[in-house]
């Protein structure tokens, strides 16, 4: 990719490679099934979730089932989607850094061996070996499963050490094309920076700065509380399913449009942003923002990067938050 490319050419071209690698995959599928709907605050898995759908849609094709960790039944959903195509959600899942949405994708995979499924774009990162085992066991048992990766690392990891079927595709959430703004952002740069369990340690290093740090808002937790509530009543009681399904689906629309347009509110405050989060970089992508990423600790935004994004205009790296910042000041003042 040429230096310097527009963010409105790279959303295009991401799409129709979007569109390129899934659609051979599906050729034929008209009922599908979409596990691991995100049930938490992370922005990034939300507009990763209403990519997808994005896609599906303009594809064409039913939903027939869908889930989080807490409404999944596997009953239910083989009687939804009988001889249908599983997918299971993107993200940054893959691996033992989120257990409990491993453990949900491996249970799919070891139970619906009459079903094809595809795992959709993903960034892997195992710590401990017996867990890569396990994994492999299971997806590599599968028939039918194949495997997306959105960076090199972790192709390379699904090919070699999971030994799956496996290819590049970019984040999902590139199926929703480009972003508008909203507002008119101040001067001055905003680092949006992590708090979990995958922080680059930029949050604590920028404490003294005069940098304004954030990080993804918190939902309201009544709201999710409710999801959760409803979707533990599906799981459970199977014969709910036709009654509570719709609601849920309904709630699971609203909590992931929310959230995406919770971080574009934040990230459109300042002109420039500093980051440590993959989708804050893929947004800042999505809405023009111009940004300075600096890496996770394995490497998730360098990899994507490298793969799909760094010859975009307004994508800077930086070694360190505190060079991040100095590359953001200047793109943080008006023009």
């Amino acid at each position: 990719m040429d230096t310097g490319v527009s963010c409105r050419e790279l959303v295009r071209s991401l799409g129709e490679q979007i569109r390129a690698t899934v659609d051979p995959l599906l050729e034929g599928a008209t009922k599908f099934a979409l596990v691991g709907f995100p049930n938490h605050s992370n922005v990034g898995d939300s507009a990763i979730w209403l990519g997808q759908l994005a896609y599906l849609r303009r594809r064409g094709g039913r939903v027939a089932y869908m889930c989080d960790e807490w409404s999944y039944d596997p009953g239910e959903l083989a009687r939804r989607l009988g001889d249908g195509t599983i997918l299971i959600a993107g993200g940054g899942s893959l691996g033992d850094v989120w257990p409990d949405y491993e453990k949900l994708r491996e249970d799919v995979v070891e139970r619906f061996h009459g079903n094809r499924i595809v795992q959709l774009p993903q960034t892997i990162n195992f710590k401990e070996p017996a867990n890569l085992e396990r994994a492999r066991r299971v997806l590599s048992s599968h028939p039918d499963f194949t495997l997306l990766a959105r960076d090199r690392p972790s192709l390379e990891i699904a090919s070699s050490q999971l030994e799956c079927t496996a290819t590049l595709c970019p984040d999902m959430a590139f199926a929703l094309g480009l972003l508008d703004k909203r507002r008119t952002p101040e001067d001055g740069v905003l680092a949006l920076v992590r708090s979990d369990e995958e922080t680059s340690g930029a949050r604590e290093r920028l404490a003294d700065s005069d940098v304004a740090r954030d990080d993804w808002p918190t939902q309201p937790t009544a709201l999710r509380g409710t999801s959760r509530k409803l979707g533990a009543l599906v799981g459970r009681h199977p014969r709910w399913f036709r009654h509570f399904a719709p609601p849920l689906y309904r709630l699971y629309d609203r909590l992931a449009q929310e959230r995406l347009d919770a971080g574009r509110e934040v990230l459109t405050r300042r002109r420039a942003v500093v980051t440590d989060r993959l989708h804050g970089h893929i947004m800042c992508v999505l809405l023009g923002v111009p940004h300075v990423c600096v890496d996770t600790g394995f490497g998730k935004i360098g990899g994507f990067a490298e793969a799909w994004t760094g010859g975009c205009e307004l994508v800077h790296l930086a070694g360190s938050p505190e060079e991040a910042v100095t590359l953001a000041q200047p793109l943080g003042s008006a023009p």
